[in-house]
This record gives C-alpha cells, structure tokens and sequence, in this order.
C-alpha cells in the first residue's frame, strides 16, 4: 500500500513540474534552483 502511495505522489509532482516548466519556461527554473 505504501509502495502505491508513493507512486501517486511521485505522479502528481511530474504533472506539476511539468504544468510550472510549460508556464514558466525553463528559464525560470534554473533561477529558481
């Protein structure tokens, strides 16, 4: 069960990083870092 979890957060946190680069570009994830 906690392995399914996992997976779940690990899904959404790609959906969002990938949401916040196509708003945002790549540049500004470079600055953010």
């Amino acid at each position: 069960m906690g392995r399914k979890k996992l997976l779940m957060v690990v899904t959404m946190a790609a959906i969002m990083a990938t949401l916040y680069i196509r708003k945002s570009g790549t540049t500004e994830i470079e600055s953010a870092e």
